[in-house]
């Protein structure tokens, strides 16, 4: 899922064009887009922030699938249920801290965020899909045997 949003993503920044806060502001010195060209104009939408809601869209989905199939998680499951735990807290704290830091205005956050759930979500959706098309051709196959 994350391969397909760096395409759309540069896309929309090359086509959107807005600047970075930063720049807006004429604080760039302070930033890390200070004296890297092409950075002044590609603030619209996060990166970050549509990485990381995927992540989480997917990780979300992958734990109602443990959830639902046994009824509980593995007890190999620490590692992953941490990593959603975090992926869940730094999230939001990221994306308020690239507003903070005056690399991207609120709304540049909260259009990658959705954009990029809504991808994890679509991602869910088609792979869901084609796991119970699988699941049905198996069965169907074992019962005309």
């Amino acid at each position: 899922a994350q391969m397909f949003q760096v395409g759309p993503m540069l896309f929309a920044k090359s086509l959107g064009n807005r600047q970075r806060p930063c720049f807006f502001y004429g604080r760039e010195g302070n930033t890390e887009a200070y004296d890297t060209p092409g950075e002044q104009f590609v603030s619209f939408y996060s990166g970050d922030a549509s990485v990381g809601c995927c992540f989480v869209a997917v990780g979300l989905y992958l734990l109602w699938q443990c959830l639902s199939h046994e009824g509980k998680l593995p007890s190999s499951s620490f590692s992953f249920k941490s990593a959603l735990f975090l992926g869940i807290l730094i999230e939001p704290t990221g994306a308020f801290l690239r507003t903070v830091a005056d690399m991207h205005w609120f709304t540049d956050i909260l259009t990658g965020s959705v954009l990029g759930g809504g991808l994890g979500v679509l991602w869910v959706a088609v792979w869901h899909g084609k796991e119970r098309d699988n699941h049905t051709r198996l069965r169907n196959s074992i019962n005309g045997l």
